[in-house]
């Protein structure tokens, strides 16, 4: 499974080629500055990334990479 901070810094780089330093405590909204449509990007990637359907509501309950990481180990079957 592709680390999730490298799934999200792949679905923004065209979007933003500066982009901050990416960690679990990144948070979408504050320090990324992601829309309606990054979110989008970011979900299509990481459920690509690491094969995995997030549902809607799960994901979008996730305001930081960390919490996504979460959100993808439990989906995944993996300890949190």
């Amino acid at each position: 499974m592709i680390d999730i901070a490298t799934s999200v810094r792949i679905a923004l780089v065209n979007s933003r080629p500066h982009l901050p330093e990416i960690t679990s405590e990144t948070s979408f909204a504050l320090n990324l500055r992601c829309g309606a449509i990054d979110m989008v990007c970011i979900e299509m990637a990481v459920s690509d990334d690491c094969d995995v359907e997030l549902p809607a509501l799960a994901f979008e309950s996730c305001s930081t990479v960390g919490e996504l990481t979460a959100l993808v180990k439990r989906l995944k079957g993996d300890a949190a």
